[in-house]
Order: structure tokens, then sequence, then C-alpha cells
């Protein structure tokens, strides 16, 4: 689907980024960088909540250079979520490892990577959120991937399914309450634009009686690989063989093509 203009309904984002904070050797793929929002700068971060009706553990981190690594926590009585970050120059993947809560309380875990690149270079997005429980739960996984210097949303997957668990994947449709799918999961990105990825999952049921929930996933942003010499140079190999016992065909007025084992 070609990308046309859309406004962003929870994310305002501008034209006229300006680069920043850049990483990594020359040679990096993805380089940190940040746009300005009109009010502030906007920077690569990832937030952790885990809540009860009382209580609420916040976690929040920007982050400024890569390679970054970290594992996080958020705990307060009856709710814990563990978060594990892997950013490097060629992509990012967040892993929820585990998230369990009891009724009453939630857990939600959002970030953004905000970045260029030194090279036009395809990369891919991919996520799951699977969540287990006997009773109904808020259950939400949204990515969004947007070209801010040009100020087109490239891809925006959102599912929201008031459901008793299920396991939830990034392009899917599953959700009761929204459940919509623009753009594609594979971009190209361009030398001299920068990008963003937001990302949110969540699961939350404030009901006391509500029974215990636990979930994991991940959501990551990776290059895709580029075909291999070996492999281009196999394909060259056998184009040209095919070639060589067409042309000997037609030397010998037969039409067919001479089997490769013949």
């Amino acid at each position: 689907m070609t990308a046309t203009k859309k406004k962003l309904a929870i994310w305002r984002v501008l034209a006229l980024p300006a680069l920043a904070l850049v990483s990594g050797p020359a040679w990096a793929g993805l380089l940190l960088a940040s746009y300005d929002t009109g009010s502030s700068m906007q920077q690569s971060y990832f937030e952790l909540q885990a809540a009860s009706r009382s209580q609420m553990d916040v976690r929040r981190e920007g982050i400024f250079t890569l390679p970054y690594q970290s594992t996080t926590s958020a705990t307060v009585s009856g709710v814990s979520a563990v978060d594990r970050h892997a950013w490097s120059s060629d992509g990012f993947t967040v892993e929820f490892q585990r998230h369990q809560k009891t009724g009453g309380s939630f857990i939600t875990s959002t970030g953004a990577m905000i970045f260029a690149v030194d090279q036009q270079q395809q990369f891919r997005l991919d996520g799951i959120y699977s969540v287990d429980t006997s009773s109904a739960q808020e259950i939400q996984l949204r990515v969004l991937l947007q070209d801010v210097t040009t100020n087109l949303l490239l891809y925006d997957s959102y599912q929201w399914d008031s459901a008793v668990g299920g396991t939830y994947s990034l392009g899917g449709l599953t959700g009761n309450r929204i459940a919509t799918l623009y753009g594609n999961a594979t971009n190209t990105f361009i030398p001299g634009h920068v990008y963003a990825v937001f990302w949110m999952v969540s699961m939350d049921n404030f009901a006391p009686a509500a029974a215990d929930a636990a979930a994991f996933g991940h959501i990551s942003l990776n290059a895709v690989p580029e075909p291999s010499t070996i492999s281009i140079v196999a394909v060259g190999f056998v184009l040209l063989l095919i070639r060589g016992r067409t042309l000997r065909a037609g030397a010998r007025g037969d039409s067919r093509l001479t089997p490769l084992g013949g």
C-alpha cells in the first residue's frame, strides 16, 4: 500500500526534525536521532508501569547511545513486570519477559526509537503479546512507524481486545474494541530522513475479583538481510546453464528446453 499523509491520533509528530545524539561507528546501520515536537525534543526512551489500586511503580529511561542493553522491572504488591531491551545499529528488540498481575491492577510497556540510517536498507517490524488468564482483561498491542521528515505514517498495527487471554501478533486483526492495520511491516529506510517507531502493550482489569494474568512477548525492528554473494553467484550460474542449453537446442532446431540433467 502506498503511504499517504495521515494524522496520528495519539502522538504528535512534526516535520523538520533535528538530528542529534548520533551514536555508533561511521558504517553503522541505525543511528539514534531526535526531532523537535514544538515544545520539546522527542528522543528514544522506554517506560514500564506496574500499578494496583493504591500503588504505582514507573520506570522510564532515555536511550542516548548504541549499543544499549538493560533488564528493567516494575513491581508493586501483586504486580510484577520485567522487560529486557537490546538495541544496536542493526535494530532493537524489546522482550516482555514476565508480566504478571492479580485482579485490580494493570501493566503497561511503552517506548519509542527515533533514528536515521546512513545507507538505504530494508527493515522489518515483528512482535507478539501473549496473555494467559481465566477472566477477561483489556489487552492492547500497538506499533506505529513514522517518517518524521515527510510526516508520513508508514505502519500502524493496533489491536485492543476485551478477552480471556489470547496471542496477538503484529499485523493481526484480533480485537473486539479496535482492530486496525495500515501499511506494511517491511519498509525501506533512506539516508537524510528521521524515523520513529512507537510501541505499546498493556493488560488491565481493575475488578478486585479478576483472576490472575500472565503475559510475555516481544517487539523488534531488524534489518532484512541482503542476498549473500554465494546465492547470487549460484543463481547466475544456473541461469548461464539454462541459457547455454537453450542456445544449443536452438542450433539443433529443437524448440524444447533440454533438462539440466539430460
